[in-house]
């Protein structure tokens, strides 16, 4: 019969090969061994728990260092998402992008860093009344760990991806105000040629009326001739 003298613990050690000697009362003593495998069953004894996510204390500024991702049952504009850091162990450290919810480092550590940030990302959907969560991230500074170049890469695509909506923004606002001189200059240009119709009758009706006055004057000098008459 087998019993233990000890507490198990499968997630310590999660099976155990036990050597059994059986010897006869014989002379001489014969014996035989068995090893005797041993699994032990898991139990639901631990609580769930978040992984840290670690960063290399050499990171540079815009290393990626993880991604938070949520998802919303709801459809269309509804539906999208906005990330946001609220809370920080240290401000300005880490930074968060407010559509793909991935979190960078925001400067170079210093040895003033804590080596455990805990930082508080709220979540906002687009709806009316918008609706929120948030999540809590653990992230713990690593000497020694390699800098991954294919963070530093996604990180360089991200900022030129920056680059180039300044640039689309910019080409835009220029492309909208030459249309917006476009149609001022055009309908100034109605405007005159609005006010030249206006005016021109208005000098044609002057020349009329100077033709007409010498006639009147004509008939006025005839009449004047008859009555001498």
């Amino acid at each position: 019969m087998l019993v233990t003298d000890g507490i198990l613990d499968r997630e310590v050690q999660p099976e155990y090969n036990l050597a059994v000697t059986a010897t006869d009362a014989g002379s001489p003593p014969l014996t035989s061994v068995k090893v005797i495998p041993i699994a032990i069953s898991d139990i639901n004894d631990n609580p769930p728990t978040f992984m840290q996510n670690m960063v290399p204390a050499e990171a540079p500024r815009g290393y990626l260092v993880t991604k938070v991702v949520a998802v919303d049952a709801d459809s269309g504009h509804n539906a999208w998402l906005s990330y946001r850091i609220i809370k920080a162990t240290r401000p300005n450290v880490f930074m968060v992008d407010l559509h793909t919810g991935e979190i960078r480092t925001t400067r170079t550590f210093i040895e003033d860093d804590e080596p455990k940030h805990t930082i508080v990302v709220l979540v906002t959907d687009n709806g009316l009344e918008s609706l929120s969560a948030t999540a809590t991230v653990s992230i713990m500074l690593g000497d020694g760990l390699p800098v991954l170049s294919e963070l530093l890469e996604f990180a360089d695509e991200s900022q030129e991806s920056d680059n180039l909506t300044l640039y689309l923004i910019i080409a835009l606002s220029t492309v909208s105000s030459m249309f917006i001189l476009l149609i001022s200059g055009v309908f100034y240009f109605k405007l005159c040629r609005r006010g030249y119709h206006v005016t021109a009758p208005s000098n044609q009706e002057t020349n009329k009326s100077t033709k007409r006055h010498p006639s009147a004057n004509t008939n006025s000098a005839s009449r004047n001739t008859l009555t001498q008459q």
